[in-house]
């Protein structure tokens, strides 16, 4: 599995995987490095699960790896473990899940065994735990993401919610899905987190359903599924956010569609699969949202639904299907590219891109790149699971 990629300032791109190393892709000569655990050398990376990557201001490279954060030297193409804590040895090499830099040149490290606040120049360590009679602890000591917002506020994504960083006071404030559900624990596992116009903060769960933090006021609301109300989301299982630049939130759910929000209004509209209607959601298992100037793509369990705007007409994979057609109905994630392309992962069965010519035209004809042992073709698996465009505008596919 790959875990993470990240582009350095030399342009080289680094692939972490799930126990089979490291990888190093050289733009320049087409090649790869790769890198893994050797136990008989001590200058070898120190484990084969690296998921996360950071480059600092002098351009030194942090690996959050399986055993603690290493920091790669370019020179002699060696790896060492930072020290974190001196002899400490449980702390060095904790499994590291989130690396974060922050404006101070901090570094904020994500552990399942807490939150790490580290200090190079100073050689200081701060680590912050869940303590269950002490409601400004951090809520859970699994950590799955660090972010800074718009505004400056740090937000840290754990097991159990959100959470709020106070620096002055050292304190955090938690965001849970409903404190009284004695399900809330499970439920408020963040997947996705998505800031709107506004700058609120908007914050899926899977279970947990959406919740808001209001940019101006501070207060929170919970948006969950109620069969008696129409206008209310559709289902808990929040899988997916997007925030477009008309001010709409896209919401993927898991078994109940895409959910849209007119921010200006706080009202849920559903597009939901019909059976009785080719022409509807072609699924209900929403995996990505694709928005853009005159469409927004959905790709689902059961095809592509491409929603027109000027026209509020929905076109369906039963529409495009036979010759030319996507090679699979399970679509994980959309990306367009600089030139309208758009192209499309599926579940087991490859990569597919519908040219800008194609969709200009009406038509939607689809070029397969399937796996193949053939040089220039798709390599790996043909489950296409993450596209990512980079700067220079290679696409990058997981």
């Amino acid at each position: 599995y790959i875990l993470s990629l990240f582009e350095d300032a030399g342009g080289n791109i680094w692939v972490g995987t799930e126990g089979n190393g490291l990888n190093c892709y050289n733009r320049f000569t087409d090649q790869f490095t790769i890198y893994k655990q050797d136990t008989k050398d001590p200058a070898s990376i120190s484990s084969n699960s690296v998921r996360t990557v950071v480059q600092t201001a002098a351009g030194l490279l942090y690996f959050g790896t399986g055993k603690g954060i290493n920091v790669f030297d370019a020179e002699s193409q060696s790896f060492r473990m930072l020290n974190l804590s001196g002899t400490d040895t449980l702390v060095n090499q904790l499994s590291v899940y989130e690396l974060y830099i922050d404006t101070d040149s901090s570094l904020w490290i994500g552990t399942a065994n807490g939150l790490l606040h580290y200090l190079p120049g100073q050689g200081r360590l701060k680590r912050y735990t869940h303590d269950p009679g002490n409601d400004q602890t951090i809520s859970n000591n699994f950590i799955n993401c660090v972010r800074r917002t718009a505004t400056g506020s740090l937000l840290i994504g754990t097991n159990r919610g959100l959470n709020y960083f106070n620096a002055e006071e050292d304190i955090f404030t938690h965001y849970y899905y409903n404190q009284d559900d004695a399900f809330s624990e499970a439920k408020s596992e963040v997947q996705a987190i998505a800031e709107d116009l506004r700058g609120n903060i908007w914050v899926a769960s899977f279970g947990g359903g959406l919740f808001k933090i209001d940019n101006m006021s501070g207060r929170s609301a919970l948006f969950v599924h109620d069969p008696d109300l129409e206008e209310s989301l559709s289902n808990d299982y929040v899988y997916s956010l997007n925030a477009d630049d008309s001010g709409i939130l896209w919401i993927g759910t898991y078994g109940g569609g895409i959910n849209i929000i007119d921010l200006s209004k706080i009202r849920f509209d559903h597009l939901e699969a019909d059976r009785n209607d080719p022409n509807s959601l072609p699924g209900n298992d929403v995996y990505s949202i694709l928005p853009m100037s005159k469409e927004v793509w959905f790709g689902t369990d059961n095809g592509l639904g491409i929603w027109n705007r000027d026209t509020d007409e929905f076109f369906t994979s039963t529409s495009i299907t036979g010759r030319g057609s996507t090679t699979s109905n399970s679509i994980y994630c959309l990306l367009e590219d600089p030139a309208g392309n758009v192209w499309i992962g599926t579940a087991g069965n490859g990569l597919n891109r519908l040219s800008s010519e194609s969709r200009n035209m009406g038509r939607y004809a689809y070029s397969p790149f399937i796996l193949d042992s053939g040089q220039g073709s798709l390599q790996g698996a043909g489950e296409v699971l993450c596209l990512h465009l980079s700067p220079v505008n290679d696409i990058w596919v997981g």
